[in-house]
């Protein structure tokens, strides 16, 4: 059983934690064998690419053993997965970014422009979320959550496994507010994330999900949440695509977000 910090964070913290993620890759954790110091057009945003590289994890609100019915109690695909959340934090903050620069060419903030619900719904810059998922307990129905959950400038690219199961967690308050959770059937053990989090994706799969691979001149900025610490979830497996020479030299600037 583990417990998470007291009370909830409010969206607004959530979204500032993801740009905060985003921008601490672009600048300064890991700089990838191309160089990033070069001049672009305006144009060549429409050739960038975010890649966010990340885990899912299902949800099943109430302590084991609850009294909820197996229907009230079924997993659930929520954006408070460092995976969802990380790609929607990236996915706003470019939108945004779009617009504001937008607003500045015009000098202005107008409330009734109607260019912005185009600039916010057409990004120049593509993000892509890749994540691992076990078919043992993943359903099209969740799939259908996660595409509804993330903004549909996301292009988001599941990793299937037949042999593993998607990691699932109960997670509660208890009587003092905090954030208590469990893992549910071995999720954490080799039928679950110890194993379905072993090179998944690989620098294949991530390589595949690059738009554009045949131009050179395309920026791709790679975001990955990786397991870290004495003993990690996968055996640290998950850090193999960084160790690609294929991969790493079409990437301009990568991040790493350690979990422990």
């Amino acid at each position: 059983q583990y417990t998470i910090s007291q009370g909830t964070m409010p969206s607004l913290l959530l979204l500032l934690l993801s740009l905060l993620s985003l921008v601490s890759a672009r600048s300064a954790s890991f700089l990838a064998p191309k160089s990033f110091v070069k001049v672009h057009h305006q144009e060549s945003r429409l050739h960038a690419q975010t890649v966010v590289v990340g885990k899912i994890i299902l949800d099943k609100y109430g302590p084991p053993n609850n009294s909820q019915t197996d229907h009230e109690n079924e997993s659930s695909v929520t954006i408070g997965g460092g995976g969802p959340q990380a790609a929607w934090g990236a996915a706003a903050s470019l939108a945004v970014r779009d617009y504001l620069s937008h607003a500045a060419d015009k000098k202005m903030i107008d409330d009734d422009d109607k260019s912005r619900d185009y600039i916010l719904s057409n990004p120049k810059h593509q993000v892509t979320f890749l994540a691992p998922v076990g078919t043992k307990n993943w359903t099209p129905s969740m799939t259908e959550q996660l595409s509804q959950l993330l903004p549909p400038m996301i292009n988001v690219v599941l990793v299937p496994s037949a042999d593993h199961i998607t990691p699932t967690i109960n997670i509660w308050h208890d009587e003092n507010e905090n954030v208590r959770w469990m893992p549910v059937d071995g999720s954490f053990d080799d039928i679950g994330a110890n194993g379905l989090w072993q090179n998944r994706p690989s620098a294949e799969d991530i390589l595949n999900a690059i738009q554009g691979t045949d131009d050179s001149d395309d920026d791709i900025l790679l975001h990955a949440i990786v397991e870290s610490g004495s003993k990690p979830t996968g055996q640290g497996l998950d850090c193999l695509p960084f160790f690609d020479d294929k991969l790493m030299s079409r990437v301009s600037v990568a991040g790493v977000e350690p979990i422990v």
